[in-house]
């Protein structure tokens, strides 16, 4: 509508713009669909290297980001502390809370991993049969919607990286 009437102000139609001091109703904002409780551990049962399971874990166990966890890098990574540093939204470094399970998974990951990457997660194969660098916010939302998928979740479309990060907020986890 304003720009209608801004459109035949300019034309010379109209002297003054009616729009200009009308309010408009705001379009809703649709929060993501996130998964149930059994959802989520239908995600982490399925069969999976100990990589990809381990940023299953990480998504749902700490509330990590996603942009947060493939930026993720060895120095911030305290095991005996349980804790992740990650840098965040606004460049803004917090510490991740990492379940005893987690920190089991990764030392098993970091134990096996061939890389010498400062990234904690690097891809397994660049396609030449050497390992490669780090992770994409892309690859990670391939591997939810493969592993949702698999997990007969349904619309996987639907289905983001941040619903399970979001899930972890809503239920209990115990050690």
């Amino acid at each position: 509508m304003r720009s209608f009437f801004r459109m035949l102000q300019i034309d010379g139609v109209i002297r003054k713009n009616p729009a200009t001091t009308v309010d408009f109703p705001k379009r809703w904002k649709t929060l993501p669909r996130f998964l149930s409780a059994d959802e989520a551990l239908k995600l982490l049962d399925g069969n999976s290297t100990v990589r990809n399971h381990v940023i299953l874990e990480l998504l749902y166990g700490s509330g990590i980001r996603v942009s947060e966890l493939v930026d993720a890098r060895l120095d911030g990574l305290d095991m005996e502390r349980r804790v992740l540093r990650v840098h965040g939204k606004g460049d803004k470094e917090r510490d991740v809370p990492l379940s005893g399970p987690t920190v089991c998974l990764l030392r098993e990951y970091l134990a096996g991993r061939r890389s010498c990457s400062r990234y904690i997660f690097v891809s397994e194969s660049n396609g030449r049969g050497r390992p490669s660098d780090q992770l994409s916010r892309e690859w990670i939302w391939h591997l939810v919607r493969k592993h949702a998928k698999a997990a007969g979740l349904g619309k996987v479309r639907s289905r983001t990286p941040s619903a399970i990060p979001a899930q972890r907020h809503c239920s209990k986890q115990t050690d």
